[in-house]
């Protein structure tokens, strides 16, 4: 669908170098990264805002690189809303089919199916100013859908949303790809939004990117470790290893290594059991299985299972040491 090759752009002291990157057909890629790592550059690179020095992006295998931003098929849908704040409801959705010229009749069908996927029918007279955040987000990913782009680049389309509502936006904007099957370029800088959404995620930063992989790999197998500096599930604890054994969440491993080390645990190296050794204090829902913050009395770490714990049970815990990677403390 979206392929970026060599892509180079450099502005003040940051630059922007991206080798390779690829968004599937009907599907959706997360670019996950904290502030200034370079999301919302590459996003207005791939939208035409911006000109790469060098490189190539190509849409559906043709190049884009020459197109003007309202030639690309591309909708982008940003933080605001943006809503056109003199048209109601009904006229912003089809605004983009009038200024197409579409018939009228076809115009109010596409509509009305829009008001209907977005949960929005009764809201069509409605001005920008009597929408809740939620409603003008409805209308915003309905106004950017409706012209069937080839890509839609959301950038952090659900800050300022409290989370209950954020999930359920998460939840509408999953059904609407898989209904259309519009692949989607996702930008945030939420890990847990991303592991809920994504069938892809990549991580950037310092305008590199450092991961790409589905969302088990990048909770599990991450390929670069400072992924876990804003990572909030990964287990982080300072060890002392003498003799080739040591002691992490009361349980003894032991390791070809000697000397004082950073162990960094993901979530699946822990594996939960009924029992009484320990009880779940938290309990944190995502795409394919969930993750459990355990405490055993003043310590808590984080476990991952397929299995259903819910908060207050009491477990037993076994490490898997094979999942440790050390980091050597200076």
């Amino acid at each position: 669908m979206l392929e970026i090759n060599e892509l180079y752009y450099s502005v003040r002291q940051f630059n922007l170098e991206i080798k390779t990157f690829t968004v599937k057909n009907k599907s959706i890629h997360t670019l996950l990264g904290n502030s200034g790592a370079g999301k919302s550059t590459l996003l207005n690179l791939i939208a035409g805002h911006l000109k790469p020095k060098t490189g190539n992006i190509l849409l559906k295998g043709q190049s884009i690189l020459n197109l003007k931003p309202n030639k690309r098929k591309i909708a982008l849908i940003f933080q605001n809303s943006l809503l056109f704040p003199n048209m109601t409801v009904y006229e912003n959705i089809g605004y983009a089919l009038k200024v197409k010229k579409e018939n009228p009749h076809a115009i109010k069908e596409k509509v009305t199916l829009w008001l209907k996927r977005m949960n929005l029918i009764g809201y069509e007279n409605r001005m920008p100013n009597e929408l809740s955040g939620g409603e003008k987000k409805r209308v915003a990913f309905a106004r950017a859908l409706i012209t069937k782009p080839e890509l839609v680049l959301m950038d952090e389309p659900l800050n300022g949303l409290d989370p209950k509502l954020r999930n359920e936006m998460l939840n509408l904007i999953k059904n609407i790809q898989k209904e259309t099957g519009t692949a989607i370029l996702y930008i945030t800088h939420d890990f847990e939004e991303a592991l809920k959404i994504s069938d892809q995620i990549s991580v950037i930063k310092n305008g590199q990117m450092i991961h790409t992989g589905t969302p088990e790999s990048l909770l599990f197998e991450p390929e670069d470790l400072s992924i876990i500096d804003f990572f909030s599930y990964y287990n982080q604890k300072n060890v002392t290893i003498k003799e080739n054994e040591f002691y992490i969440y009361n349980q003894k491993i032991t390791s070809e290594k000697n000397g004082s080390y950073a162990c960094i645990l993901p979530p699946q190296g822990i594996i939960l059991m009924p029992g009484n050794d320990a009880y779940i204090t938290e309990r944190h829902f995502l795409k394919y299985g969930n993750i459990y913050l355990i405490k055993k009395g003043p310590e808590n770490f984080y476990a991952y299972s397929q299995e259903d714990f819910n908060v207050g049970d009491l477990v037993n815990y076994s490490i898997q040491s094979k999942f440790i990677q050390f980091k050597k403390e200076s």
